[in-house]
């Protein structure tokens, strides 16, 4: 009965061995390549345009007509598939321009004096 207690304890510390390598090898490895962060990045560049005009003024982007306020601006987030506004029936493309620090482009309107 002796020698058999002596080989299930041999036996034991032989498999157990292994698997304590394997744990320490897996954990030295994770060292070795560490965590990256992922780099975010987002694909809209203009978040939107901010027309200076006259008060009173009337424009037109992304179908909806709007009203210059007394401020003399209006601020409206980009619709991605407007490429144009329109100002006194004229159909005016939006110009890249530089951007805000917040993704704003300023369009300046044109002048309800002007004739084309």
């Amino acid at each position: 009965m002796r020698h058999s207690r002596h080989c299930l304890l041999a036996l034991f510390l032989f498999t157990a061995h292994p698997l304590e390598g394997a744990i320490t090898i897996d954990l030295s490895l994770a060292r070795l390549f560490p965590h990256r962060n992922p780099v975010v990045t987002c694909g809209i560049t203009v978040v939107g345009y901010r027309f200076l005009g006259k008060p009173g003024q009337f424009f037109v982007y992304a179908g909806e007509t709007f009203t210059v306020e007394d401020e003399g601006v209006v601020e409206l987030l980009a619709d991605r598939r407007e490429k144009y506004f329109s100002c006194a029936r004229v159909k005016i493309p939006l110009q890249e321009a530089p951007l805000d620090p917040f993704g704003f482009v300023d369009v300046n309107l044109p002048r309800p004096d002007m004739k084309k």
